[in-house]
């Protein structure tokens, strides 16, 4: 016989419930009838898909898939800190109140209607997630992404619809999580040390703008970005923070800030191919890989990975194209799909 609390005895008694509630009233259903396959653009192709036209439906989905990627983010992250560490409990902590989170928007979307197109159908999530899921590198510039991120959400579910208690409880949450976040800023990679100089930072070359796209030259390496190219996966901010400054005015690319082959090496992880390098040194260039490569990335576009060829002219070693048809800038996606 099994103990009262154990998973068994809780699923028969679930089991047990749904005979009783059966019994009574033979058309009950112990579920909305929830969208398969849903999405929340309208798909080339309709078929086997739910398109969630509605557009409070719409909104709470596409909050509940930012903190379902935010959380994927969060405890992936959490592997990279070392441990047992106030930051790792604190972004395991986050991730798992993002899943609390995600289950009341979740609850909330099965309660609305998906739209005209499907008038028996009832909004859920679709668990798209829009951006790279790697994890991210153990930095101030990670930190700072979450801290962002959790604010962005927060700012995003204050706009939807309150009037469901549900929604209005995972705002909160949602508010709260963005303010604990901001703990970040206090974290620091290393133990705390005696204070030394601070690292040199360099002063780079003015940027040149070569066929629209910039082009910084350091004393090892120089560093072209191409902003049409640019899908925002945030390897270079991420990987390289001191080199690639986010969000600032004036020169941001700043090629002597960190080691040469450390550089490049994070260059080469940019799957758009919109930042490059070439060597100054005399040094061995980027080779294509040994094979051709293929991905899809979730949700965008194609991604290679060879000595490419696009319209008759050489396009480099990497490149995203667009697979959604939205781009305004084909072959080459420009991240319409978001």
């Amino acid at each position: 016989m099994s103990a009262p609390n154990s998973h068994f005895s809780r699923f028969c008694a679930i089991r047990d419930e749904y005979r009783h509630l059966l019994a009574k009233n033979p058309a009950f259903t112990p579920a909305h009838p929830a969208a398969t396959n849903p999405v929340l653009r309208r798909p080339p192709g309709i078929e086997g898909r739910v398109w969630i036209e509605d557009p409070n439906a719409s909104s709470i989905v596409d909050i509940a898939n930012a903190a379902y990627q935010t959380m994927l983010r969060l405890l992936a992250y959490s592997y990279a800190v070392p441990g047992p560490n106030p930051e790792k409990s604190l972004v395991v902590d986050l991730g798992i109140d993002q899943m609390k989170v995600m289950s009341l928007l979740g609850e909330s979307a099965a309660r609305r209607p998906a739209g005209p197109s499907n008038p028996h159908c009832n909004a859920g999530m679709s668990f798209t997630a829009l951006r790279d899921s790697a994890p991210l590198p153990h930095n101030a510039a990670s930190r700072r992404f979450f801290i962002e991120r959790m604010a962005e959400l927060s700012r995003g579910a204050r706009k939807l619809d309150q009037t469901d208690e549900r929604v209005s409880r995972a705002t909160s949450m949602l508010e709260a999580l963005a303010t604990r976040a901001q703990q970040l800023d206090t974290m620091s990679d290393t133990p705390a040390q005696a204070a030394g100089p601070e690292p040199q930072q360099h002063t780079p070359a003015p940027a040149a703008l070569v066929d629209g796209a910039e082009v910084v030259n350091g004393e090892k390496v120089q560093i072209t970005f191409n902003g049409k190219l640019c899908i925002h996966a945030r390897f270079c901010v991420t990987g390289a923070p001191r080199v690639f400054l986010a969000n600032v005015k004036g020169p941001w690319i700043h090629p002597d800030d960190m080691d040469s082959q450390e550089l490049m090496a994070v260059a080469r992880e940019c799957p758009s191919g919109a930042i490059q390098y070439r060597r100054r040194d005399g040094g061995r260039e980027e080779q294509p890989p040994p094979v051709n490569l293929i991905t899809v990335r979730e949700s965008g576009p194609y991604a290679f990975r060879g000595d490419l060829t696009l319209n008759g002219k050489k396009a480099g070693y990497r490149a995203t194209l667009c697979r959604c048809g939205a781009s305004k800038n084909k072959p080459y996606c420009d991240g319409s799909h978001h």
